[in-house]
């Protein structure tokens, strides 16, 4: 990377910054230094991460109600801006285990060659969308960056399902059905005219999202090339006990929902949690690449050490001592040093999709060998 892409992503992440920071006018802070990186990622002649300067430029004169500036900033160079090399869309797909209709969200880049596929998956209580987007809106700047614009920074395509739940929407917990159709889900954006490189499939994701990527590359390890996982639940049954104190804190009621999701208690259907949980598919796990980033200050799924990520790592060391598998404790990666409930809190929300995605990309499957 040059010294002017790096000035430039340093422009456009101060932009950035400023825009998550500041309402009102203030916002116009930002505009010099997406301009600037705008016009320093034209110099390297990178298109798309101009493009997607100017893509965050319009939406902060849009928020000043500056529509014709807005207008100006798509057309900076005085022709007319054509958004083709990348889009995003939401697609309604027919579910592989059940052939119900369910939406995927899909941000794709323009491209006459097989692309990687990221499958990203959100955490219990999210949206796809919110996903995309840097989480809640009341999540700690910069704990959760989103996936937006990194299908064209990256030349990949990336989706999101909204989950394929059984009672409970948008905590589908691993869901069996859940999982088929994430491993279904190349074969099926493949039939809609998605150019996928089937040897470079990835999951990944936050919490729940990081729970689902392991089930899916643990029970389709013919499917994935790697997965990485962010803050997961591992232990579906021990999270539903821990969760019932931290529902009392938070006014929340998340023990409850994932009973009824899930059929029951862990003590009634114990079976149920086990066939959601990573623990299960150790084996899978052990030919697939996996980095798992966790907290052991974690307060919305504690006991990462003795009973989630941690645990999960032994296991498939265990079983292989050469398993491409990887840990890390992010703990102290972000200079805090009062380690109070919000704090620990937002440690469970960290994620970097970015970082996930230099991983995952180094990664390729290779196909097995038949005859």
């Amino acid at each position: 990377m040059s010294d002017i892409e790096d000035r430039a992503n340093d422009a456009r992440r101060l932009g950035l910054m400023i825009v998550e920071s500041r309402s009102g006018q203030a916002l116009a802070g930002a505009i010099p230094h997406l301009r600037e990186a705008a016009d320093l990622f034209a110099r390297e002649a990178r298109d798309l991460r101009r493009a997607e300067c100017l893509i965050d430029l319009a939406r902060v004169h849009l928020r000043l109600g500056q529509a014709a500036d807005a207008g100006s900033a798509l057309g900076a160079d005085g022709q007319p801006w054509d958004p083709s090399p990348f889009w995003e869309e939401t697609l309604r797909l027919f579910g592989a285990h059940d052939q119900a209709v369910r939406e995927r969200l899909v941000t794709r880049v323009r491209s006459a060659d097989p692309l990687p596929l990221v499958i990203g998956l959100h955490g219990a209580g999210w949206t796809a969308a919110q996903d995309y987007h840097r989480g809640l809106p009341d999540l700690k700047v910069g704990y959760h960056r989103g996936w937006y614009g990194l299908a064209a920074t990256y030349n990949v395509i990336i989706v999101l399902p909204h989950g394929h739940h059984r009672r409970e929407e948008t905590m589908s917990f691993a869901a069996p059905e859940q999982i088929t159709d994430i491993a279904h889900l190349p074969h099926t954006l493949q039939a809609r005219g998605y150019r996928v490189d089937n040897t470079r499939v990835y999951a990944c994701g936050l919490s729940m999202g990081g729970q689902e990527a392991l089930m899916a590359a643990g029970r389709h390890p013919d499917v994935f090339a790697a997965a990485v996982a962010f803050n997961p639940v591992v232990d579906l049954a021990t999270l539903q006990r821990d969760i019932q104190a931290i529902d009392r804190i938070r006014g929340t009621d998340a023990a409850a929902r994932i009973a009824n999701e899930v059929g029951g208690l862990p003590d009634q259907v114990p079976g149920a949690y086990e066939e959601r949980s990573p623990l299960s598919v150790v084996e899978g796990l052990a030919g697939v690449p996996t980095m798992i980033c966790w907290s052991d200050r974690d307060f919305i799924v504690p006991r990462q050490v003795s009973h989630h990520s941690y645990r999960l790592y032994l296991q498939v060391k265990a079983l292989s001592a050469i398993a491409p598998i990887c840990e890390y404790n992010h703990t102290c990666s972000h200079g805090v040093m009062d380690f109070t409930q919000e704090v620990c809190w937002q440690l469970h929300e960290w994620s970097d999709y970015e970082l996930a995605l230099h991983w995952l990309l180094i990664h390729c499957r290779v196909p097995a060998v038949t005859g």
